[in-house]
């Protein structure tokens, strides 16, 4: 992970000087001019990480776990699914 953080970060540095961030396939990189630190954010940080405590599984490994044959798995995703649109009826479609 580190070694991916290492590579990424130099790489981003360095495109960041450009004007028009690109990938390899020239798709454009949209990144977000917004860094400012609010309540929503605090909020959904704490909310993100009680829940990955409580689960003790990352949303994307997740995935590999239901096709490893834990069912469990599906428990956390149904929750996730859940909280997911819970948000999306308290902040609306665009937050």
């Amino acid at each position: 992970m580190l070694g991916a953080i290492a590579v990424a970060f130099i790489l981003f540095r360095r495109e960041m000087h450009n004007q028009a961030l690109k990938t390899a396939y020239v798709y454009i990189i949209d990144l977000p001019k917004n860094n400012k630190i609010d309540y929503k954010l605090v909020m959904g940080s704490l909310i993100f990480v009680i829940g990955w405590g409580i689960a003790g599984i990352c949303p994307a490994p997740s995935l590999t776990l239901i096709g490893l044959g834990y069912y469990q798995a599906l428990y956390f995703m149904a929750a996730m699914m859940i909280g997911m649109l819970i948000h999306r009826k308290l902040m609306g479609r665009n937050s």
